[in-house]
């Protein structure tokens, strides 16, 4: 069973890690910039995430022609 304490508090030290990259580098700069940023900020917090996992995107039932590269973040949860 999943410890709904332990998930929200997860879940607050991702947000705050996307919040310290907000605040650190201001608005305006391609999402790749973003992007390392929180890989750094994350790895800086200690916050497990698997890196620039390809994900294939549908839309209404149609491929994109472009995939997307996502951060997973994770934590072992009992």
């Amino acid at each position: 069973m999943v410890d709904i304490n332990e998930l929200k508090n997860n879940i607050y030290d991702v947000i705050g890690a996307i919040l310290e990259v907000k605040k650190g580098m201001g608005p305006g700069l391609n999402e790749y910039c973003y992007q390392e940023a929180l890989q750094l900020q994350l790895e800086n917090d200690k916050i497990p995430f698997l890196e620039r996992s390809p994900t294939i995107l549908f839309i209404m039932e149609h491929l994109l022609n472009r995939n997307s590269e996502w951060i997973f973040c994770a934590r072992t949860i009992s």
